[in-house]
């Protein structure tokens, strides 16, 4: 494998592990709003990302949401944001479920961070929509996670249409985001880096080599 098919062969690699960005609930961890211990944002630090917890938009339509006053220092949560964040409570695609204790738990953590939105007995449920997707006769997705003694579940927002822009629930709210002043390096930075580093390793070894054969040549 020549050097040119190499370096193709590790951005391909660099790539893909550049667009794995599914959140672990390591990953989440509290912070402060407005007020010292309000607890209100919940930082991914897989992303850079702080989340208003849903809990505080809990009965807000989109439009509702885009009313109040804190919207501009928080932005929408796109579709594949919002995949990526339920991830941290069940790892997979669209809808899963799962009974195992270790998701179960994970999926309780989630909640207690970013807030129930319902509970029901020994259910609960968090559950957001946001501007992202819509659908072309302007329904709207939202994603949920939800858990109770036996099981565990993630919805994806885009199985769960059914909401216009002016319809508001007492048991969803909003996904909101906003970026850090530090975040991490953008996954194109790394691999850039990484590429220009192997070319210029190349380079240099070219040019030992190209040194060594005049020194043997003169010899």
């Amino acid at each position: 494998m020549n050097f040119l098919h190499r370096l193709s062969f590790i951005g391909a690699m660099l790539l893909t592990l550049g667009n794995a960005h599914a959140t672990l609930i390591t990953d989440l961890s509290e912070r402060d709003w407005i007020t010292d211990g309000d607890s209100a944002i919940t930082y991914d630090a897989s992303t850079g990302l702080e989340w208003l917890d849903v809990s505080i938009t809990v009965g807000n339509s989109i439009l509702d949401t885009e009313s109040a006053a804190y919207f501009g220092e928080f932005r929408w949560a796109t579709i594949a944001e919002v995949e990526n964040l339920l991830d941290a409570a069940v790892s997979g695609f669209y809808h899963r479920d799962s009974a195992e204790l270790s998701d179960i738990a994970n999926t309780a953590l989630f909640i207690s961070l970013f807030g129930a939105t319902h509970t029901d007995g020994d259910l609960h449920l968090t559950r957001g929509v946001s501007r992202w997707p819509v659908s072309t006769n302007g329904i709207y997705g939202s994603g949920s996670v939800y858990y109770n003694s036996r099981i565990a579940a993630a919805f994806d927002p885009q199985l769960n249409w059914g909401f216009t822009e002016d319809i508001s629930s007492n048991r969803r709210g909003s996904w909101l985001v906003r970026a850090t002043s530090v975040s991490a390096p953008p996954p194109l930075t790394l691999i850039a880096l990484g590429l220009a580093g192997l070319f210029f390793s190349f380079q240099r070894k070219t040019k030992e080599q190209t040194i060594q054969l005049i020194f043997k040549a003169a010899n």
